[in-house]
């Protein structure tokens, strides 16, 4: 029969009683709770078995115990033969072995674990709360198994967290056994959620050894017994190898890290997956008077009004108290895209209808949601006027993978020309047109900077536009580009007065008129701020310009099939010529005038 090491842990600062270095040991056994939702049935070389359904996972704050420091275990209570962990693949290592882990009190209770290793005789160790613990325990040669079984003894919740066990490294690499020379060509990786890739193709196995694999954060990616790795969520986690030994080879554990990240659509312009929400409120499942359907549950507490800063964190998730709203949309410029999202209603939202709110500049429509599991939602929405915020409004529900893509497009007209900007978003130069970046030198307009088709608009770069009249989508860029410090161009997003002291700088619009053609005029009496429209692009000229080509009232595009845009009006030996107030003179015209930049006296 076997006997059972019966170990009392009241939580309470811990003493330390391996008598092995670091350096002398083995991990055969690990155990993070990285991305549970839910107990699991196995870990690493081991597997869980729960004599109690008191077991539930706890990821939220539990009074002075910092979120960071979970998610954990979470023991109910006086919880007898609450949890085994029994490992069984670590091919006869024996002596010493060392357990460490993290424990808490939910309360300010006393609580306390009893840990039962069946080894070896009983034995007695107290140690303090919300601290680590290690001790050692002796495993007997030719034991085919470890039986770790913890049990809640006390009055108040208690939460276990970093199970480590290991193992003598003499017991398992000897003479007989040599090391089995697994490795990994990389110690880092990176994947996409929604991809797979093999692990097999990063190992080096000379020796053609049979492996095992494990990750460590089954919720960010799983792993399959031929190593294929497919990412869920946005996180990291640890990629195991492991050869469990044999008369040949000696027991071994190789691992990297994976990062996954999410790829952006085509043209999204805004995102929030909640990616950094960890806990157990998570993804999948059905939610039943506030319970998902499966093997655990979650708790309503502490339940956060988003009348605070914080709202309540779920795994990769947002859960809802009352509304949640989205603001200053208006830098997107969206009039014509289509909203994306995710959704779940509980037990107790069900009798509160969620309803999503769509405002813009100057109206607001809304839609109301019934479904009680977790639910797509992709809607085409087209307005006359921007896009200003999105409110999801209802009573404890559940929101996630927000994703907003734009299908807006820009017209140029018959005269060819356009204006473009954009603070919230970079844009791929659409197929046909060409963007330039203006300045004035010497009292002309030139060109600054050319952006040709593909190439990525930066944002908050104000353009000018030239192409063949017609509508040209405008593709959002997941690039930075190359922004111009020499432009002086401006934009808003919504519309707006010309930015600037009016008393140092003159504003122009892009304007056609008679007789004189396409180019910058000034959009107001001599010069001064004027309303903008949203997503255009103005000049505006410091007054303290060296040429004195700030007191021109506009700079003319010449058509040159060479340059397009860069000259001012074509005839420079005979410019046009202006009063003070801007209007344009007769010829013969005689008083103070403005001519090529320069006021001068016609006699």
């Amino acid at each position: 029969m076997k006997k059972l090491l019966s170990l009392l842990f009241l939580l309470l600062p811990v003493a330390s009683f391996a008598e092995e270095t670091a350096d002398d040991m083995t991990t055969i056994f690990e155990e993070h709770f990285d991305g549970w939702l839910y107990p699991h049935k196995s870990g690493m070389n081991a597997k869980y078995e729960y004599k109690t359904s008191d077991i539930s996972m706890q990821t939220y704050e539990a009074y002075h115990i910092p979120p960071n420091k979970l998610p954990g275990l979470r023991f109910a209570k006086l919880s007898s033969s609450a949890t085994e962990i029994i490992i069984s693949n670590f091919t006869g290592a024996y002596g010493k072995f060392i357990l460490s882990y993290k424990s808490y009190k939910a309360k300010s209770y006393e609580a306390s674990f009893s840990v039962n290793c069946a080894t070896d005789k009983d034995k007695k160790i107290e140690i303090k709360s919300n601290s680590d613990g290690t001790f050692t325990f002796n495993v007997q040669p030719n034991r085919s198994q470890i039986i770790l079984s913890f049990n809640n003894d006390g009055s108040s919740v208690a939460i276990l967290d970093d199970i480590i066990v290991k193992a003598p490294t003499s017991s398992i690499t000897t003479s007989t056994s040599p090391d089995a020379k697994l490795s990994f060509k990389q110690q880092e990786m990176s994947a996409a959620v929604g991809t797979t890739y093999n692990s097999s193709q990063l190992l080096s196995n000379p020796n053609s050894l049979p492996i095992k694999w494990y990750s460590s954060n089954q919720a960010t990616a799983t792993v399959d017994t031929s190593g294929n790795v497919t990412p869920h969520f946005i996180g990291t986690t640890t990629i195991y190898a492991i050869f469990e030994g044999n008369n040949n080879y000696a027991y071994q554990a190789v691992s990297y890290q994976l990062t996954t990240r999410r790829e952006p659509l085509n043209n999204e312009v805004y995102y929030n997956g909640f990616a950094d929400y960890n806990g157990i409120e998570g993804n999948g499942g059905i939610l039943v008077y506030n319970e998902y359907e499966g093997d655990y549950k979650f708790h309503l507490w502490p339940l956060v009004s988003n009348s605070s800063t914080n709202l309540y964190k779920g795994y990769q998730c947002l859960k809802i108290v009352e509304s949640y709203t989205i603001k200053n949309l208006e830098k997107y410029g969206l009039k014509n895209f289509r909203l994306n999202f995710k959704y779940a209603l509980s037990e107790e939202s069900s009798k509160t209808p969620v309803t999503v709110t769509l405002k813009y500049s100057d109206n607001s429509t809304s839609k109301a949601l019934d479904k009680m599991k977790w639910t797509d939602i992709s809607v085409p929405i087209s307005s006359a006027s921007q896009l200003s915020s999105i409110t999801f409004s209802g009573k404890n529900f559940f929101i996630d993978e927000i994703s907003i893509i734009s299908e807006d497009f820009i017209t140029i007209g018959s005269t060819g020309y356009a204006t473009l900007y954009y603070s919230g978003r970079a844009i791929k130069i659409p197929t046909d047109l060409t963007a330039y970046t203006m300045k004035v030198e010497n009292g002309k307009i030139v060109k600054s900077r050319a952006y040709s088709e593909g190439e990525t608009l930066p944002k908050a770069t104000a353009v000018i536009l030239r192409g063949k009249p017609g509508k040209y989508n405008l593709d959002t860029s997941t690039e930075e580009g190359t922004t111009d410090n020499n432009n002086q161009l401006k934009g808003s997003d919504t519309k707006a007065n010309t930015t600037g002291n009016d008393g140092d700088y003159f504003f122009y619009m892009l304007a056609n008129k008679d007789g004189e053609g396409v180019g910058f005029y000034w959009g107001a009496k001599n010069g001064a701020a004027f309303l903008n429209g949203e997503h255009k692009a103005y000049l505006a000229i410091p007054k303290t310009d060296t040429y004195g080509s700030a007191a021109k009232p506009c700079y003319v595009f010449a058509e040159d099939a060479a340059t397009a845009i860069g000259k001012t009006n074509g005839n420079e030996t005979k410019p046009a010529s202006y009063t003070l107030d801007g209007r344009q003179c007769p010829r013969g015209a005689k008083g103070i005038v403005i001519s090529n930049g320069r006021k001068t006296i016609r006699r």
